[in-house]
């Protein structure tokens, strides 16, 4: 019988039987290591593994040391792709974005876009509702410090 923890490893993909998982996947170019079940970068890989995937220290020290010789930026840091290039796969599905018309402002949310464009002096009204596109996008990192790039629909 499994317990609540083991249970939630075989959920998360990490088991004790799987110690060379492929959980994570480090992304040389923007130097941060994306975990595939959250669908995000990682800010720090031991607070990642202990938080979400309440892992031990038994099963988090060969995965620390895996990923040790990994550069990772911080958030702040790190670039974004160039626009309509591929999704990346780690990160999941692209999201539904909006791109302001006259700058490149990303959001996944209309009512931050409505605001956005007040700062062109574009007031959103029946006659006059958009001044957006749709686009799909995506991001590395959760709330706080997401910074959403535009994909291609076509998947790698």
């Amino acid at each position: 019988m499994r317990t609540s923890t083991e249970l939630r490893w075989v959920a998360d993909g990490l088991t004790e039987e799987n110690s060379n998982d492929d959980t994570f996947e480090y992304n040389a170019e923007y130097q941060v290591l994306i975990c595939k079940i959250h669908k995000q970068a990682v800010r720090s890989l031991e607070t990642h593994l202990r938080a979400l995937h309440i892992l031990g220290k038994k099963r988090r020290v060969p995965l620390l040391e895996k990923y040790s010789s990994c550069l990772l930026l911080p958030p702040k840091d790190v670039k974004v792709p160039e626009h309509r290039g591929l999704p990346i796969s780690a990160l999941g599905e692209p999201l539904d974005g909006i791109l302001c018309d006259d700058c490149n402002y990303v959001t996944v949310s209309k009512v931050g876009m409505q605001k956005h464009c007040k700062i062109h002096d574009w007031w959103w009204s029946k006659r006059d509702p958009i001044h957006w596109t749709n686009v799909k996008v995506q991001t590395f990192f959760g709330t706080g410090f997401q910074k959403y790039f535009i994909v291609n629909e076509a998947r790698k």
